[in-house]
């Protein structure tokens, strides 16, 4: 008997840190049918595929400096590779020389997207990234993920990047004691839909776009406990600085968060502590994406 804890995650070719809540689903379809009259179904085949990984990243800066632009921000996958490494049964949590590794496939013609769906931070701890990955056939036929036992396990770098909010404005205003932020970010794109699929494939060879199943949607909630602050529309700007290694206190190399064109509203003001809650909502001016996300 063995056991696998997922561990690492290669990205284009950078081994990403502090990786959390990584789940892979194949998201399958069985047909299993029988003849009229038998007892027993006769046929179990898969008859469309659609995996999807998504995971949360700790090292912003690595993973957003491999974003590009676009109507959203993306990585055009070249290389994503999942690994599962086996934990050995002599001492408990000790892993052994060997694991699993689950590969995308790499379609020629149409490159697999990893998406940003949620940056996260509340005070005391440090931010993430939640991202999903699409998986690509480049036939259709051709399984877009490759399954591969006993594979090597990639060296566990040091622990690295870390961040921390150390900044957050509206309209240009800078807004105080903030405790949390959420951005959520909805793209509306899949690799599951019908027209993502050729007629009878059981694997899809394109993703839909946002607008196909509506317009993509990004918003961002704050706490505060600054509960006499009002916020005006406009550009929500997010700035986090990663930490230094050892020591107290922050280092260079900063990640920024532009949210556009905000319309912000008070959505709650509690009581004893007083805390307040703001939801501001990123749309299209008409010339810039609602969303730009920049690592220096």
């Amino acid at each position: 008997m063995s056991g696998h804890a997922f561990q690492n995650v290669t990205l284009n070719g950078a081994s990403l840190g502090g990786i959390a809540d990584l789940t892979l689903d194949a998201r399958e379809t069985l047909l299993t049918e029988g003849e009229s009259g038998q007892i027993y179904e006769t046929i179990a085949t898969v008859i469309q595929s659609a995996p999807k990984a998504t995971f949360a990243c700790k090292s912003l800066g690595t993973l957003i400096g491999l974003m590009t632009g676009g109507s959203i921000p993306y990585v055009a996958i070249t290389g994503l590779v999942l690994v599962a490494p086996r934990l050995a049964a002599a001492a408990v949590g000790y892993q052994a020389a060997v694991g699993a590794s689950w590969t995308f496939a790499l379609p020629a013609t149409y490159k697999p997207l990893l998406l940003p769906e949620r940056i996260g931070w509340q005070i005391g701890g440090v931010a993430e990234i939640t991202v999903g990955a699409y998986a690509l056939s480049v036939d259709g036929s051709t399984a877009p993920l490759a399954v591969a036992n006993n594979a090597s396990v990639p060296a566990v770098g040091t622990l690295g990047e870390r961040y921390v909010l150390t900044a957050a404005t509206q309209n240009g205003v800078a807004i105080t004691g903030v405790q949390s932020v959420d951005l959520t970010i909805d793209h509306k794109v899949e690799n599951n839909q019908p027209h993502c699929y050729d007629a009878g494939l059981p694997h899809p060879v394109l993703l839909s776009q946002p607008g196909v199943g509506g317009p993509a949607s990004m918003s961002c909630r704050l706490r505060s406990s600054d509960v006499g602050q009002v916020l005006a529309a406009g550009n929500l700007v997010l700035t986090f600085t990663k930490l230094s290694k050892i020591g107290v206190g922050i280092t260079t190399g900063t990640v920024t968060v532009t949210l556009r064109a905000g319309n912000a509203r008070t959505e709650q003001v509690s009581g004893v502590p007083g805390m307040v809650d703001f939801l501001v909502h990123g749309t299209f001016d008409g010339a810039n994406a609602p969303l730009t996300l920049a690592a220096a």
